[in-house]
């Protein structure tokens, strides 16, 4: 996949990329403010934050990775998970955005 050098979360369109398509083994598909992936069975779904930087996960997403993995699936039922999350934004581990009612990390 080459770099499309773009500055934000619909550069693609401009630089005629397709909505969605297959590179190698794995699958993309551009929505909203952000794009999914599936490889070896394993989605990662992120949105592009301000400035077109590229990851940005909020604890909704990184329960639905979690809950793909065997050793996490547990962990992300728990409530700990949001609790770990929100600490871990207080202490500044991962830095907190807003996205109108929406809280995302980068």
């Amino acid at each position: 996949m080459r770099n499309l050098g773009g500055s934000g979360p619909g550069y693609w369109r401009i630089a005629d990329v397709p909505q969605g398509g297959v590179f190698g083994e794995s699958r993309y598909f551009f929505h909203g403010r952000g794009c999914r992936f599936r490889s070896n069975g394993v989605v990662v779904d992120y949105d592009y934050g301000a400035g077109g930087t590229i990851v940005q996960f909020d604890s909704w997403r990184l329960r639905i990775f979690g809950e793909q993995l065997p050793d996490f699936i547990e962990y992300v039922s728990l409530s700990a998970f949001h609790e770990d999350f929100a600490v871990a934004v207080s202490r500044g581990s991962i830095v907190a955005t807003e996205f109108g009612d929406r809280r995302a990390i980068e």
